[in-house]
């Protein structure tokens, strides 16, 4: 339940943040797919969720480990102008995401794992994809059998 209220709310933050709704026109969730998605986008792409167990015995605890990319797109005829839209979207999801609880979705701060950037020529235009990882972690009453 955790992770669908933490993408909730990871949504909420970045698509009504001023500085990336000024610059972007698709927020989305999901798989990425570029053949179908409206540049420049925001897309969150599916968490993946370890379980740690933290006590052993009745009443023990688990902490899952949220890994979950956010991925940010911009095309241009001009690959200069992609790549810096696309770095500065990059930089603005990493200043919002960064040390967030995400409205106590989590019980530590979100840290950023990695950044990554990649480009295609596709049509003419120049493609730069970008994925920010966010870490998330949340400790939870173990449940029982």
């Amino acid at each position: 339940m955790y992770l669908k209220s933490t993408i909730d709310n990871i949504y909420t933050l970045l698509s009504t943040s001023a500085a990336l709704t000024a610059r972007i026109k698709f927020f989305g969730r999901g798989n990425l797919d570029k053949s179908h998605i409206i540049f420049p986008f925001i897309s969150i792409g599916a968490p993946s969720d370890i379980v740690n167990a933290q006590t052993i015995g009745k009443g023990g605890s688990d902490e899952h480990t949220m890994n979950l990319p956010i991925y940010v797109g911009h095309r241009s005829r001009v690959d200069e102008e992609a790549f810096n839209e696309m770095l500065q979207s990059l930089d603005d999801i990493t200043d919002i995401c960064r040390g967030e609880y995400f409205s106590n979705s989590l019980t530590r701060p979100a840290n950023i794992l990695t950044v990554r950037t990649g480009y295609e020529i596709m049509s003419g235009e120049f493609l730069w994809i970008g994925e920010v990882m966010i870490e998330g972690r949340r400790k939870e009453p173990r449940l029982k059998p």
